[in-house]
């Protein structure tokens, strides 16, 4: 049951038929953990602790521009020394991982990790003329992996100062917005296509995405639709 304060709180959240209080409890139960730094990371981690995520891990950078924005969205810091010894301890108990500019061998570890535990995971990168966000290793889905994902090619002219900051909290706010459709269970998952945000031409494409079948780390992964 949600209090009275928390009603009010989520009001606007609570209208909406696709979430109601059902949905607004769920979030407050759910967990979730922003791997990653920067202006992707910041404006993932603060859209899914505005939205009343229960449970939020953060890389200690993050935590303190986080903290007291909802007093119903608990933090706490990351186990980021254990995520090289143990991967799958380090995120069990979590509903979602974004993997938000986390950097490579980092997402390396997230993806074995999530493919062995069966969580999902979302992925974005941004410079400062593109972003990229796809969904990986989603359970039940067909989903390509990281390893398996198309490779970003960046530039350097991508590189470049030009619009700092902002491809990287636009893909920050599309990865929140998928965690918190996966977390209430509405809308699509974009497991079969990554998006391309770019900023100069203000402009959001979908690449149609396919999972490798040959892939050395998800290739045996039982999925229904295969």
């Amino acid at each position: 049951m949600l209090s009275e304060t928390q009603i009010e709180r989520y009001s606007r959240q609570i209208i909406l038929p696709e979430i109601g209080g059902s949905g607004q409890a769920r979030l407050l139960a759910a967990s979730c953990a922003v791997w990653g730094v920067g202006d992707l990371a910041r404006t993932a981690a603060l859209y899914v602790a505005a939205a009343g995520v229960g449970a939020l891990q953060l890389v200690p950078e993050l935590l303190a521009e986080t903290q007291g924005l909802n007093p119903d969205c608990q933090l706490s810091e990351l186990p980021v020394a254990r995520l090289s010894v143990d991967a799958v301890a380090a995120i069990r108990g979590t509903d979602v991982i974004l993997a938000a500019g986390a950097g490579e061998p980092t997402c390396r570890l997230l993806n074995a990790a999530c493919l062995a535990q069966g969580t999902p995971l979302l992925w974005g990168e941004a410079t400062n003329r593109m972003g990229w966000c796809m969904v990986l290793a989603h359970p039940g889905l067909a989903s390509a992996c990281y390893e398996c994902r198309p490779h970003v090619r960046v530039s350097t002219e991508d590189a470049d100062a030009a619009l700092p900051g902002v491809p990287g909290a636009f893909i920050g706010a599309l990865l929140a917005t998928e965690a918190i459709k996966m977390i209430l269970g509405v809308g699509t998952v974009a497991a079969d296509r990554m998006l391309v945000y770019e900023a100069l031409e203000q402009s959001v494409r979908a690449v149609p995405l396919e999972r490798n079948r040959t892939c050395s780390a998800c290739s045996q992964r039982r999925c229904p639709e295969w």
